[in-house]
């Protein structure tokens, strides 16, 4: 490539890096819509120990709008500990998180527009005290 070429081509990158979105409208840009949420007790989560792991499985609620939001809070503070995050479907998986160091005790993330039947949280606690049981919020959004 001459350099003419590549010069032109590298301020064109960097002119649309800083520039955003063409008319302020990308593909993975969603139109703010408002959010109804549902609360998960911490009763209604299942809990399964195994070694230095705790599996916490959530079933979530059915029917209306796709879940578009996740939160899930745990009554203390989780270390730094490694959490897992898997969400699945009638056909589908989804990983939100993999061995991902958690500090805090709040895990918000946002969902594609999957139908979403069971959410399962992993927390690896090695030398941490076990986790309790988490509360989870889920929103879905409110149509027109």
């Amino acid at each position: 490539m001459r350099p003419a070429r590549a010069l032109l081509a590298l301020v064109g990158l960097v002119a649309f890096s800083f520039g955003g979105c063409r008319l302020g409208m990308c593909a993975s840009e969603r139109p703010a819509c408002p959010v109804e949420w549902t609360w998960i007790a911490a009763d209604d989560v299942v809990v399964t120990s195994r070694g230095r792991t705790t599996r916490f499985t959530v079933s979530l609620p059915r029917g209306g709008s796709p879940i578009r939001q996740i939160e899930v809070r745990f009554p203390r503070d989780l270390r730094a500990a490694k959490v897992e995050v898997l969400g699945t479907g009638p056909n589908h998986a989804f990983t939100r998180l993999h061995q991902t160091r958690v500090r805090g005790n709040t895990l918000a993330f946002e969902t594609p527009t999957l139908t979403l039947l069971r959410l399962d949280v992993v927390v690896h606690h090695h030398l941490r005290p076990r986790p309790l049981p988490p509360e989870v919020w889920v929103g879905r959004e409110v149509g027109p």
